[in-house]
């Protein structure tokens, strides 16, 4: 992989101020730049949420230099968060699927009575979970599917409802977020797993199975431990309070961008103060830094990974979250869900301030202006006290 230049890219940044954006955009202009130097320019708007600005660069850098691979996934991203999913899924699809060896990899033949392995992605837990919801399709089109995962992922994704079994991939990847799905200087390939008719990566599906804007899969598809949730449920029926599930910090990023999606304990201050209200911790790592947040010894250890959380999420009133896998999960199990976002949202939930296209029980809260915590705290009490009073 090319080594990201700060200086070379302080220096591009610095020409966009002199002649200005719209100048620097125009084709004319962009002729001028390398793909290394394009591809800089459209990630310097892309960290600020400007998907629609980016395009331009990221567009001019993979014309240039069709095995720039960071501008080739930017491209794709930016085209779906400007919701052009024809393009952006179809850039997707050519960026994943080839990873995976071409033999018998799945380019929408006939699948009934078909068996079929998709692999997931190792980009990240949130991305696993949200284009799991795409093998439905295959399951309507009469597939076997085996979905192939990270142990540590095995149980949770056995209660999607569209997978029939799961293979387990010795595979360990380091994700970085603006090393993406590298190693090294090359894309990470794949072994293909024996004794299936067809091969598919998770993020082709979209692109595969024509989804569209208007027949995005939205239902509920993932079910719960019954073991686990009557747990939760026995915890909860004693709380005769709103129960509202809390997470606050993701996992550290070297991107900018998705960096700025945590927040601070603190910034939750006026939330947690709010009267009648128990939070339960859906937090990795961090609740015993608040003790006005209940949390649960060995909470999503020894069961499996997210195996307590998605049981304690169908138990509560709502979830409150930042885009992390927390979010995507509630989503997934079609629970009420409450998304704090940084004003430079992630791709995903770049078009939209309130409503979410991909989940439909989930409320976007963005800032209004970048690193404006304080803004989303407060919309959220706010709408809050409606909903208690709606509840009581």
């Amino acid at each position: 992989m090319k080594s990201f230049n700060y200086c070379r890219f302080i220096t591009i940044c610095a020409v966009i101020c002199s002649f200005g954006i719209g100048a620097v955009e125009h084709a004319s202009k962009l002729s001028s730049y390398s793909p290394e130097d394009l591809y800089m320019l459209g990630k310097n708007k892309r960290m600020q949420g400007d998907y629609k600005r980016a395009l331009p660069y990221f567009r001019a850098a993979f014309a240039r230099d069709p095995q720039h691979r960071q501008a080739h996934i930017e491209l794709a991203t930016s085209y779906l968060a400007c919701e052009n999913f024809v393009r952006g899924f179809d850039l997707l699809h050519s960026y994943v699927s080839s990873s995976l060896p071409a033999d018998k990899l799945w380019r929408g033949e006939n699948l009934d009575g078909k068996s079929i392995a998709v692999y997931a992605s190792h980009w990240g837990i949130g991305d696993d979970i949200m284009f799991s919801r795409y093998l439905r399709c295959l399951k309507e089109a009469g597939a076997h599917v085996t979905l192939v995962v990270p142990e540590k992922l095995q149980r949770l994704f056995t209660f999607n409802l569209h997978v029939d079994s799961i293979h387990v991939e010795n595979l360990t990847v380091s994700i970085q977020a603006d090393e993406i799905y590298f190693d090294g200087t090359s894309l990470l390939c794949r072994n293909a797993v024996d004794g299936f008719d067809y091969h598919a990566h998770i993020m082709s599906l979209p692109k595969l199975c024509k989804v569209r804007k208007a027949n995005v899969p939205s239902e509920p598809y993932f079910a719960v431990d019954k073991k686990l949730y009557e747990k939760y449920k026995n915890i909860c029926a004693q709380d005769n309070n709103f129960k509202v599930g809390i997470c606050w910090y993701g996992a550290e990023r070297r991107d900018a961008q998705l960096q700025q999606r945590s927040m601070n304990l603190h910034d939750l201050a006026p939330l947690l103060s709010q009267p009648g209200i128990t939070f339960y911790s859906l937090q990795y790592g961090k609740a015993h830094a608040a003790s006005n947040i209940i949390a649960f010894d060995d909470f999503d250890m020894s069961e499996g990974a997210f195996m307590d959380s998605i049981a304690l999420m169908k138990n509560l009133d709502l979830v409150i979250t930042i885009d992390t896998s927390v979010a995507h999960l509630a989503g997934a199990l079609g629970v009420e869900t409450w998304v704090m976002l940084p004003r430079a949202a992630d791709w995903r939930y770049a078009a939209h301030d309130s409503e979410c296209l991909w989940y439909p029980t989930m409320r976007l809260f963005k800032q209004p202006v970048a690193g404006d915590w304080q803004s989303v705290v407060n919309a959220i009490v706010d709408l809050l006290h409606n909903k208690q009073k709606r509840s009581l």
